[in-house]
């Protein structure tokens, strides 16, 4: 649970009992529950800094930041269009399966437009000629 601390656990719980495990901003209670660190500081466990909220509020207050740039997602797509597997690409850009088959086929990254389908498929050998490995 890195970089929480121990005590968290403990007062996570409390925190959503206190709360009458719903989600302190929209009342959402079937949903999964999660303590937010109120101030941000994940070292700061008390209970006065912790509020319960469900997943799509405690989004708002961490919005997702993309670790991979328009650039790499037309690479990502360029490579397989090349006939790369989404594991290979994976390894090389330090991303998850699903997050380059999501990039891949355009289930995210909707803005940039998709690279033209290559006819050809690449062997191994022409992968290392063209250095798309």
């Amino acid at each position: 649970m890195y970089p929480y601390r121990a005590s968290f656990q403990a007062q996570r719980n409390r925190a959503k009992e206190r709360d009458g495990y719903k989600c302190q901003e929209c009342g959402e209670s079937k949903k999964r529950l999660y303590a937010h660190h109120i101030d941000h500081d994940k070292t700061n466990d008390e209970l006065s800094n912790l509020t319960t909220l469900c997943q799509k509020c405690h989004l708002k207050h961490h919005p997702k930041k993309s670790l991979l740039s328009a650039d790499d997602v037309r690479k990502i797509r360029e490579l397989r269009q090349h006939g790369l597997t989404h594991v290979e690409i994976a390894r090389r850009f330090n991303a998850s399966y699903a997050v380059i088959q999501a990039c891949a086929t355009g289930k995210t990254w909707k803005h940039l437009p998709n690279i033209q389908p290559v006819i050809a498929v690449f062997s191994r050998g022409q992968r290392k000629r063209f250095n798309v490995h």
